[in-house]
């Protein structure tokens, strides 16, 4: 045939063609594969940053609790030996208003960032507080730790 090719004189430019589109088409498959993971990983990224600051604002809040109880407690453990000197050096540099402060602080801090279980154990700690009693407060104290150190991952150490 001098006029008309043969069909394999096209089979070469066919495939060449037709590799040359599938090339395109999985470059552009592998870019837009590329871009996607891109946008997964900074969504990831971001809620782990999220929740990374969520849970330090958490811890801030229950050390703030834990050291006005504390504090608390140093006061009446004090009161309750006749230790006037230590007990007015607590008075003198933690003076009852911003005591109070504070406890209002820390309790909002732990309603806002805090579980709602550690919400309601606060609670009790401010009851325990305005009680008076340290015994009380001692032990509203250690389950609210108790609270904490679960919400924050902090394994429980024995006492020796």
């Amino acid at each position: 045939m001098q006029n008309g090719r043969m069909a394999s004189d096209w089979v070469a430019p066919v495939a060449a063609a037709a590799s040359g589109v599938a090339g395109i088409f999985f470059t552009w498959l592998s870019g837009n594969q590329s871009r996607k993971q891109a946008e997964r990983l900074a969504v990831r990224t971001e809620q782990t940053a999220t929740s990374n600051a969520t849970l330090h604002e958490r811890r801030d809040a229950y050390l703030s609790a834990m050291r006005c109880v504390r504090l608390d407690i140093q006061r009446l453990k004090y009161k309750e030996k006749g230790e006037d000197s230590k007990l007015d050096k607590i008075e003198e540099t933690w003076p009852k208003g911003e005591r109070v402060r504070m406890a209002i602080e820390a309790r909002i801090a732990v309603e806002t960032f805090g579980t709602s279980e550690a919400s309601d154990f606060a609670q009790d700690l401010l009851d325990a507080m305005s009680m008076g009693d340290r015994a009380t407060l001692q032990k509203a104290y250690e389950r609210f730790v108790s609270v904490v150190r679960r919400d924050l991952g902090v394994p429980d150490i024995p006492n020796p």
